[in-house]
Order: C-alpha cells, then structure tokens, then sequence
C-alpha cells in the first residue's frame, strides 16, 4: 500500500461525528479539523526530512560503491514510502527523532479531542461528546509510533455505487452526484461521508482535470478548503489556490466550462448543481 494510500485512508473524514453536525458546519468539528491539519502536517514535514536524511545516506553508499548498503539502504527507503518506520540501524539517530517528534504531535492532536469532548458536556451534548471520545480511542489506537499515517479517523465501510468510475492512476473510485436542488458543501461532505467515501481531491493536474471531466458541464463541490489561510484538499494536501477567494468564499467547486477553472464559493446551496464523491477501493 503506497504513502498516498494510507494518507486517504481515513482523509479528514468524521464518520463518528460528522453525521451529527450542521450543515453550516459546529465549531468544535471545526477545531478537530484544524488539529487533525496541524498533525497531517507534523507528519508531512517528518517524512520530508527522514526522505532527506536517506537520499543523503543512499548518496554516501554509492559514492564507496558499496553496494550491500546501498541495497540496505534501499529497502529502508522503501519502508517509509510505504508508510513504515525504517529500522535500518544507521538510520537509528534520524529516525527516533522523527518518534518523538510524531509523538508530541500525538499528544497535541488528542489533547485537542479531549478538550473538544470537555466542551461538548459544558454544552449538554453529550451524544457529541461520546461520539468525540469514541473517535479519540480509535484514533489513539491507530496512531502506532513505528508507522506514518496521516488523519487516521474512523470512517464507515466503503459503499461504492455499480455506476462509479474508477480511474487507474489512482485506483480510486469516483462518481458525479448532480443536485438540481443545490446543495452547500458541507452537506455534500456529509452525503460522501455517510457512504465512506469523500469530496473527490484532484492532488494532481492529471485528476483535476479527470475530475471535471465526470461533471458533465455542471458546477460541482470538490474536496478542497481553506484552512488558516492554506487550500488544502481533505486529504490533506495542498489545493490549487481558485478564484474568487476571500471572505466566506473558503469552499473549492468546479465552474461550468470545459478548461478546467475552478472557483471558492461560501458553504450555502445555491450556486453548484452538484458534487463529486470519491472512494480508496
């Protein structure tokens, strides 16, 4: 299973309690958001530098020609690609540094749960805030020092329609809802949610544009976002900045033409004709 599968694997999604939020968004989900963001880029920024550390090691090892290291270090390389701590001895420095580091973040992100699931009961929410603990216990078990796996959140078990496309760069399944009655993006996140699916993340330009071609001609929601200032997709990548940005215009959907464009929208119905779910499997 490659990085970018494990990343999608659980995405940003909030199967446990999304189902129960607004659709103009709750405030607390919002901060989980924030925080599961900060990790997934604790994490980016960890598997960056150990990337780093072992094209440099890798660089070395090839400089002396030796080559039973080089393939040691190799398959370490391979290890990380593949979500998994390397265990390589010479790596031993590097890669307990990255453990702490991913452990503070750890703690960060589920002190957030907590501090979210204590604001749900000084509410009276206390569906919501067993939901958020339930979610915390998973997310804590899931979170295994030795691998490298970004928002692991729970999520429902895939229900992917017989008509959904599936596109073999990726693997995933992808499937245009139109809406004649508009819907608001949030809404639209809850609909993939609940099929364990998500708003469909064109991370490259080749599955942007495969992505607008499935519209047939409409304006749909896409899986981006703004976050603190940053577009990122649900996944947690970084998302091409759209037009028409600022303001309350914090939501990434398609425009109608055939190019391509894309444009922020504020998260009310009214202005896409419908949205574009997408699945791992």
């Amino acid at each position: 299973m490659t990085l970018r599968s494990l990343c999608a694997m659980a995405v940003t999604l909030v199967a446990l309690i999304g189902a129960e939020a607004s659709a103009q968004g709750d405030p607390l989900q919002e901060r989980l958001d924030k925080a599961v963001a900060v990790y997934n880029e604790s994490v980016e920024k960890e598997t960056k530098s150990l990337a780093e550390y072992i094209q440099g090691k890798l660089a070395t090892a090839q400089g002396r020609g030796d080559l039973d290291l080089k393939k040691s270090i190799e398959a370490a390389e391979a290890s990380l690609q593949r979500g998994e701590m390397p265990t390589l001895q010479l790596l031993k420095g590097a890669v307990e540094q990255a453990k702490r580091d991913l452990t503070r973040a750890k703690n960060k992100l589920l002190s957030e749960y907590r501090d979210v699931e204590r604001d749900y009961v000084r509410q009276g929410n206390d569906k919501r805030a067993e939901a958020v603990r339930r979610e915390s216990q998973q997310l804590d078990g899931q979170l295994a020092e030795h691998a490298i796996i970004r928002t692991p959140r729970p999520r429902p078990k895939p229900v992917i329609p017989a008509d959904a496309t599936k596109w073999p760069k990726t693997g995933h399944h992808y499937k245009f809802y139109a809406m004649p009655g508009s819907i608001s993006w949030s809404e639209a996140q809850q609909q993939c949610r609940e099929v364990g699916g998500y708003l469909a993340c064109g991370e490259t330009p080749e599955e942007f544009e495969f992505l607008y071609s499935l519209r047939v001609g409409k304006r749909s929601w896409l899986g981006g976002r703004e976050v603190d200032g940053r577009w990122v997709w649900t996944t947690g990548v970084a998302s091409p900045v759209p037009a028409g940005k600022g303001g309350d215009n914090k939501f990434l959907a398609t425009t109608r033409g055939d190019t391509g464009g894309r444009i922020a929208q504020p998260d009310v119905a009214g202005f896409v004709e419908g949205y574009l779910c997408e699945w791992d499997e």
